[in-house]
């Protein structure tokens, strides 16, 4: 019988019971925690087979759930909403846009779109309305100037 780390996941043979890298007690291959993916950005959790965060369009990697460091919200931050839409195409555009400057956002309402399967069939859901993009009250004035070319673009 083998016995594993629950924090290297290292692998014992019976009869040593601590690890030899961490100095954890060993434990039994059923005891050990799940590995869960998560987003290496904004640190949120997804369920076991999700690739992709949906916050923020990063490559999600997996660790031992009890190592994932959480990300404790900026409580004096102040969003304010600069724009609503109901095209993923155009919110695709924008978070691109916004990333590429290091403006960070929320794209409020983007996790529920598909909600009652209401978003799949195009535009926003009527029962959740569309997505909100929040930025800092200090980046108002920069982001709108990133994202005007995208929501008005010049006629040709």
């Amino acid at each position: 019988m083998f016995l594993y780390c629950p924090k290297c996941r290292g692998e014992y043979l019976d009869g040593i019971l601590v690890c030899k890298k961490c100095n954890k007690d060993l434990i039994r291959f059923e005891e050990l925690p799940p590995i869960l993916p998560f987003c290496p950005s904004c640190k949120t959790r997804y369920p076991v087979g999700t690739a992709v965060c949906n916050k923020c369009l990063t490559e999600l990697i997996s660790e031992i759930q009890e190592e994932i460091p959480k990300k404790e919200p900026n409580p004096i931050a102040e969003n304010v909403t600069i724009y609503e839409t109901s095209s993923l195409t155009e919110l695709a555009l924008i978070k691109s846009a916004l990333e590429n400057q290091n403006i960070q956002f929320n794209a409020r309402g983007e996790d529920v779109q598909n909600l009652f399967a209401a978003g799949l069939t195009g535009g926003y859901n009527p029962v959740t309305g569309g997505i909100k993009i929040d930025v800092e009250k200090s980046n108002v004035k920069k982001a709108i100037e990133i994202i005007e070319p995208i929501i008005e673009p010049e006629n040709e």
